[in-house]
């Protein structure tokens, strides 16, 4: 039996950053990362699966902030 979820998100659009457009996908979490995609993550949620809806909203899975200024570094702090 495949590892229960932590977290699953449900009925939203997910935009991969690889596709145009946004599609309907389920996404399951597991100890901090993608686990399951689509169909897989239904048979995945157990009691303990945090079930979020996300009907009308878009996911951006592993989108990560770089704002940095790479302009300061390695230039001393004095």
């Amino acid at each position: 039996m495949a590892q229960e979820l932590d977290l699953a998100f449900v009925d939203g659009m997910v935009f991969d950053g690889v596709s145009d457009t946004p599609s309907r996908v389920d996404v399951g979490v597991a100890e901090g990362r993608i686990a399951a995609l689509g169909n897989d993550v239904a048979g995945r949620i157990g009691e303990r699966t945090r079930v979020v809806d996300l009907a009308g909203r878009l996911l951006l899975p592993g989108l990560i902030d770089m704002h940095t200024h790479l302009a300061d570094v390695g230039e001393s702090a004095d």
